[in-house]
């Protein structure tokens, strides 16, 4: 948090696209993958978002870029239907990681309010769940471990928001 600032009454936020700063280039589109995720996790955690350009003043814009991203390789995604059996979901190797920074702006003011990091990796997310189950308990969709990375980052990264904004 920037000295003196409060994110008190901030519900809105206006997500920016995510720049990718790796320096590399991926099998699929890594910022707007992870600007989808980044929405749908604050939407889950109650907060509205708003369309680029049509936030209300009384609004944080969020810029992030991807700093660091090192998914698996091709051979060991998690796309195997066989994954979707191991008890609890999937299983990260050690080298799969992703670590975005994050600024929160004030809209109104233009006034960084503050910058945060998350970062995921194996060790940090052990297990996680299979994407959506059906009523027999079928999983119906799957996910390569390459976005299931990103995707606990732009969840991670929404706690830490929705945590900054509750200890304002």
């Amino acid at each position: 948090m920037e000295a003196g600032a409060s994110l008190a009454g901030y519900h809105v936020f206006e997500v920016e696209k995510v720049t990718n700063d790796t320096g590399k280039t991926f099998s699929f589109d890594v910022s707007s993958f992870f600007t989808d995720e980044l929405e749908s996790a604050l939407r889950t955690k109650g907060y509205e978002i708003a369309e680029p350009g049509k936030a209300p003043a009384k609004a944080l814009r969020v810029t992030c870029s991807i700093v660091s991203y090192s998914p698996s390789t091709a051979g060991e995604k998690a796309e195997a239907t066989a994954l979707g059996l191991v008890p609890g979901g999937f299983y990260f190797r050690p080298e799969n990681i992703a670590v975005v920074k994050a600024t929160l702006v004030d809209q109104q003011t233009g006034k960084t309010m503050a910058d945060l990091i998350s970062s995921k990796s194996q060790t940090e997310t052990g297990v996680i769940p299979p994407i959506s189950i059906d009523s027999a308990g079928h999983t119906v969709s799957l996910m390569s471990a390459e976005k299931l990375v990103l995707r606990y980052a732009a969840w991670g990264l929404a706690s830490k928001i929705d945590e900054t904004i509750k200890q304002s």
